[in-house]
């Protein structure tokens, strides 16, 4: 069995796409899976307590712009 703290990261990546895809399903501004994955770091250190709630999540990631990873807007500016 992996240590919680190796599967928190996975966990947080499934539950991310799973609360996204989910509240999302038919909107075109759903995050595409590689969004999802370059941007999950940066969900979890800003906007972990929005995670089940879209807008919410989105509205969090906006006013964090201009502190999310290159990784991250790169993956939102294709």
């Amino acid at each position: 069995m992996r240590p919680l703290i190796l599967a928190a990261p996975t966990l947080l990546a499934m539950l991310l796409a799973a609360a996204i895809g989910h509240a999302a399903a038919a909107r075109e501004d759903m995050p595409t899976a590689a969004q999802i994955a370059a941007c999950t770091a940066d969900a979890q250190r800003f906007c972990l307590r929005f995670l089940a709630d879209h807008e919410a999540m989105r509205a969090c990631m906006i006013a964090h712009k201009q502190q999310l990873s290159e990784t991250c807007k790169t993956a939102f500016a294709r």
